[in-house]
C-alpha cells in the first residue's frame, strides 16, 4: 500500500497523466440461476411456407397449383392442391402479390379459409 501524505501549503497542481491499469481482480461469484423461460415451439408445430410461380396461369375457379415451393417448414401446405392446412388454432400471415398481363381483362385472386373469402384481389 502507498501512503498519500499531502501538504496544504501551496496551490494545487495540474492534474497528472493517467496510471497503468491495475491486474485483473479475481472472478466473482455466480449470480443465482434465473427463473425458467417459455417453452419454444415444438419442432412438430413450426410452420413456414413460400410457393411462387413464374408461369402463365389460366385455371378458371380452382386453386393455385405454384410452380415452385421454396420453403415448407413443417409440410403444412400440399404441394398437390395448393392448399395450407393449420395445424393449431392460432394467428397466421399471408401475404401474395400477382402481375396480371396485359391482354386479359380481368383477375381475380382469393384468399380462402375453409371456403369462406378472407381477402380479394383484382
Amino acid at each position: 500500500y502507498t501512503t498519500l501524505v499531502r501538504s496544504h501549503d501551496g496551490p494545487k497542481g495540474d492534474k497528472g497523466e493517467k496510471g497503468d491499469m491495475g491486474p485483473r481482480g479475481e472472478r466473482g461469484n455466480h449470480g443465482p440461476k434465473g427463473e425458467k423461460g417459455h417453452p419454444g415451439i415444438p419442432t412438430e408445430l413450426q410452420v413456414a411456407f413460400m410457393a411462387s410461380m413464374a408461369t402463365h396461369f389460366t385455371n378458371v375457379n380452382s386453386g393455385i397449383i405454384f410452380s415452385s415451393v421454396e420453403t415448407n417448414i413443417g409440410n403444412f401446405f400440399d404441394v398437390m392442391t395448393g392448399r395450407f392446412s393449420a395445424p393449431v388454432t392460432g394467428v397466421y400471415f399471408f401475404t401474395f402479390s400477382m402481375m396480371k398481363h396485359e391482354d386479359v381483362d380481368e383477375v381475380y385472386v382469393y384468399l380462402m379459409h375453409n371456403g369462406n373469402t378472407v381477402r380479394s384481389e383484382e
